[in-house]
């Protein structure tokens, strides 16, 4: 999968913001901050999820992709 510098795709991301302001398109996800948030480093705990509501995931994380490519598919977003 191609792939960007976060330093590029940040311009990129605010490029498309500003654009989106200026033509007062509402609900654009595309900026600076959501690239710097998918370029981190790190992982999510369900730790808490156990312990406070005794969350279990339903499916593995196989299936989960799975199902999350066959929805985007099918929703034309891939």
């Amino acid at each position: 999968m191609p792939s960007l510098p976060t330093a590029v795709a940040s311009a990129l991301g605010a490029a498309v913001d500003r654009a989106c302001r200026v033509a007062r398109i509402d609900g654009n996800e595309v900026n600076a901050n959501s690239a710097a948030y998918l370029a981190r480093r790190g992982t999510y705990s369900i730790a808490r999820a156990r312990e406070l509501a005794g969350w279990e995931p339903q499916v593995d994380l196989d299936e989960g992709m799975r199902r999350s490519e066959a929805w985007l598919r099918a929703t034309g977003r891939l």
